[in-house]
């Protein structure tokens, strides 16, 4: 037994079209911590992606990622992302901080 516990979430997706079918699948390890902080590492796979930045389709995509989220306070909450796009025609490298208020 773990002196701590580990969350994993599959997702996954079929789309039939007649002849085309669209296959999307992912993969999420998380760890909550006692303060909670949560950390979380994953990958996913799509077969098409749309860039919202270069307003483009992007094929044959595998993203790799991991996300540190840690609570503040009463409706407060911190996060920092990174994630790793490898796909056939471009590479694509995005950092994000950002912060939530829920009230």
């Amino acid at each position: 037994r773990l002196p701590f516990e580990l969350e994993l979430a599959l997702t996954g997706e079929r789309w039939d079209g007649g002849g085309d079918g669209v296959d999307t699948w992912g993969a999420d390890l998380s760890r909550r911590f006692d303060d909670g902080a949560q950390l979380s590492i994953g990958t996913a796979y799509a077969l098409y992606r749309l860039d919202l930045f270069q307003l483009e389709e992007r094929e044959d995509v595998r993203t790799w990622f991991a996300r540190w989220r840690e609570k503040r306070g009463a409706g407060w909450s911190w996060d920092l992302g990174y994630e790793y796009e490898d796909d056939p025609g471009q590479d694509l490298q995005t950092l994000r901080v950002g912060g939530t208020w829920t009230f």
